[in-house]
């Protein structure tokens, strides 16, 4: 099965204060895959409040969110960019 993206969930929390990024998890292993296997597309989704919110409750946070948030726009590029990359396997067999 080939893979378009790699996606690393939950991979920092931003503080609110000092927009630092803390990875509480420690650092993923998105780069290693990406240089393993050529991997083009990769992501880091980070930890939100709202995004567990609205998930708890049962409401797509990208549609209950303003488009202008930066979740909101990482989710709409990932999906965006994996169905360019299906499309260019498609048209490539």
């Amino acid at each position: 099965m080939p893979t378009v993206a790699v996606i690393e969930n939950m991979a920092y929390y931003k503080c609110a204060n000092c927009d630092t990024k803390n990875r509480i998890f420690g650092m993923g292993y998105t780069q290693s895959l990406i240089e393993q296997f050529g991997i083009k597309n990769s992501y880091e989704v980070p930890i939100l409040e709202e995004v567990s919110a609205f998930s708890d409750a049962g409401t797509p946070f990208v549609l209950a969110l303003p488009d202008t948030m930066p979740i909101v726009e990482l989710y709409k590029d990932i999906a965006k960019d994996v169905d360019s990359a299906m499309s260019n396997m498609k048209n490539n067999k």
